[in-house]
């Protein structure tokens, strides 16, 4: 049903309620992650930490603000220099005099007391891009063409591996950016057989991608055997693990984290589920599992009701992005797939990946004031037909009498 397009509403696209569950659950993992940075804060002797994670919300409210209340179109003409500017905030990089370079990659952008991370902005493009790019297909037919549609994809996602894999040494948020274009890919309709044309393609990019760079090599190892190493490559995913088998069920309490005190790197930012699990035990990691879940079943339903191709593109893309990096990040503090640095939404203190996450959410905020009634529509005009039946036949009836009573 998801994979099946939709042509435009015909006139009934029309604001009406949003879907204030998107809000109301984001806002709660944005509070746990408030939380967190409190009571890590102590730990690490960083009082900033809490400051820092109060004004990133600040500042990803006023991102989806701007995306909840433009309107979607303005985005749809905008696409194209969007996606150019975020390629070109991305190049900046290569300039090592405004760059930084972390545990052997170069995310960052140097901007004095602050830093920019551009994937993130590239994300947001991409996302815009895309659902522009294959609504246009979906509409003139061209969706299923190999060369219109597959080749030109492989070759975009190509150019973003180059500029995020090999030249960043970011491979986490390619995957991230993969799972945003297969979303997308899917719920657009096209041929299983050119889909899957498209994934092989990319898998194979991927294991060449990752036998090249001996750091990748060495962390594939690591996941393979995690005892090797313990106190150099393994280091990280055994505290990982430590922290998350000695929450329990109920977890040790707020604040009362061991492994926050130096021994697992990142506890604020890659690693917060792991110190989640451990303050909070598997009931707790459940609980925030079930707040994604919802999230997620929020956007697919939005894809689902979503009134137009282009609209439910984004959807389809906002989905991708958070899943994915869901996905990642737990599966790699849980060791199921290879340690990778990507942020948990919402609860990690990245602050450019949560202004663009929630820049993505604003766009799904918006499109929700339109989604459902793609589907009421049909229910008003059946109801209006019922309506207008009964009002023709008592009129027919009051007639019929009057005629009787003459």
């Amino acid at each position: 049903m998801i994979r099946t397009s939709r042509p435009a509403t015909e006139g009934y696209l029309r604001k009406h309620k949003p879907d204030n569950a998107l809000l109301l659950v984001t806002g709660l993992l944005l509070l746990l992650g408030t939380v967190m940075a409190y009571t890590i804060s102590p730990a690490l002797e960083q009082s900033s930490i809490l400051y820092r994670q109060l004004s990133h919300i600040g500042l990803a409210a006023v991102a989806f603000l701007i995306a909840a209340n433009l309107p979607i179109d303005w985005w749809r003409k905008i696409h194209m220099p969007l996606l150019i500017g975020s390629i070109g905030v991305s190049l900046l990089l290569l300039f090592p005099a405004i760059s930084l370079e972390v545990n052997g990659a170069t995310r960052w952008l140097n901007l004095g007391p602050l830093s920019f991370q551009p994937a993130e902005l590239l994300k947001f493009s991409l996302v815009i891009y895309l659902a522009a790019w294959l609504s246009e297909r979906i509409r003139t037919g061209r969706l299923n063409d190999l060369r219109e549609t597959v080749w030109p994809l492989i070759i975009i996602t190509a150019g973003t591996g180059l500029l995020i894999a090999v030249l960043q040494k970011d491979l986490g948020t390619m995957v991230s950016i993969v799972g945003i274009i297969l979303s997308m890919l899917f719920v657009s309709g096209i041929k299983l057989g050119l889909f899957s044309r498209y994934l092989g393609s990319i898998l194979a990019a991927g294991v060449a991608g990752t036998m090249i760079f001996p750091h990748r090599v060495s962390r594939l190892l690591t996941f393979i055997d995690s005892s090797r190493d313990v106190d150099g490559a393994s280091y990280h995913i055994n505290q990982a693990l430590i922290a998350i088998g000695s929450g329990g069920w109920f977890g040790r309490g707020l604040g009362k984290s061991v492994q926050v005190f130096g021994y697992l790197p990142e506890a604020v930012n890659d690693s917060i589920f792991a110190i989640v699990a451990e303050q909070f035990g598997f009931v707790g990691s459940i609980l925030v599992l079930f707040l994604f879940g919802a999230l997620a079943v929020r956007l697919l339903r939005l894809v689902e009701r979503a009134p137009n191709d282009y609209m439910r593109l984004i959807a389809a893309g906002v989905f991708g992005w958070l899943v994915s990096h869901v996905l990642i990040n737990i599966g790699a503090m849980l060791g199921v797939i290879p340690l990778t640095g990507i942020t948990l939404p919402f609860l990690s203190l990245g602050g450019t990946s949560l202004v663009f996450i929630a820049a993505g959410f604003g766009l799904a905020f918006n499109i929700s004031r339109y989604a459902s009634l793609a589907y009421a529509s049909r229910e008003e005009k059946n109801r209006a037909h019922m309506v207008g039946r009964r009002r023709d036949s008592r009129a027919r009836f009051a007639a019929s009498v009057s005629r009787y009573r003459a």
